[in-house]
């Protein structure tokens, strides 16, 4: 296992860059509508991945001109460094209602009353939990079965084993990525560790996952820590224009004036 980095890098354009200084927040998005689109293909005859969220960022230091073309319109986007830790952490507090939460010293990636409400179901994980892609041709991996029937009858479904491999066509992107498992609408019923009969119920509400519920929705938001937010860095497209620069140093001044902008070290050297 790879040691983690310091910092993160995420290419995208101008207009994202806007919404994530103004709102202070980074999405993550259904492995429905991420750029490999085997990812959200399992064995299974559901699928499974319109619930697993990620937001995709590389390790790589220098500027990669395969980023700036793939997802920057026309290269005149730009960059954003990170540090790992960018996301706010949520402490596990003690909610004597549900007898499934204890205190301690742990953190959620967000509230944990924002983990279960009517018409979707968070499974909660730690905050910063970004994990290296690992590339591989091996298609168990790659399309594996999220979904089993036990011989009594009930059944599981490992949502975890979901977006953690790619196809090594994709090796060149050395990704890390935070993931959240969202799931249809499970109300977590009072007392869930010590009434048998609530657990019961929760299970047999988990059931909708396998006929393939659809959330209503492709896209989620985490919000950034402030300490890590100050930290920010972007850097211009190896292609910007002339107005590029005003317009970004307009953003940071309104919205970060901590962050620090670079030029591209591609700049003019690319037709």
């Amino acid at each position: 296992m790879k040691e983690n980095p310091e910092y993160l890098y995420h290419y995208t354009s101008v207009r994202n860059l806007a919404l994530i200084l103004k709102n202070r927040k980074i999405r993550l998005s259904s492995l429905k509508t991420v750029d490999d689109v085997s990812e959200s293909s399992s064995k299974d005859r559901i699928n499974f991945g319109q619930y697993i969220f990620v937001t995709c960022w590389t390790s790589i230091k220098e500027e990669s001109i395969p980023f700036w073309h793939m997802y920057t319109p026309g290269m005149q986007g730009v960059r954003i460094k990170m540090p790992i830790s960018m996301f706010k952490k949520y402490p596990i507090v003690d909610i004597p209602e549900y007898g499934a939460v204890k205190e301690g010293n742990g953190y959620f990636a967000l509230p944990f009353e924002k983990c279960h409400l009517e018409n979707h179901t968070i499974m909660p994980d730690g905050p910063n939990n970004f994990y290296n892609i690992e590339y591989t041709d091996n298609e168990e991996l790659l399309n594996s079965s999220m979904y089993k029937e036990n011989e009594d009858g009930s059944h599981s479904i490992s949502l975890g084993k979901m977006g953690l491999h790619k196809s090594t066509h994709w090796l060149f992107q050395s990704e890390w990525r935070l993931k959240l498992i969202i799931t249809p609408g499970i109300p977590l019923p009072k007392d869930i560790s010590t009434n048998k009969k609530s657990l019961d119920k929760y299970v047999s509400e988990a059931a909708k996952i396998i006929d393939g519920k659809e959330l209503g929705f492709d896209e989620y938001f985490l919000d950034l820590d402030d300490n890590a937010f100050n930290e920010m860095e972007v850097t211009l497209g190896p292609k910007q224009k002339s107005g590029d620069r005003i317009i970004v140093e307009a953003l940071l001044n309104e919205y970060n004036s901590n962050a620090k902008l670079n030029e591209s070290s591609l700049k003019d050297s690319i037709q």
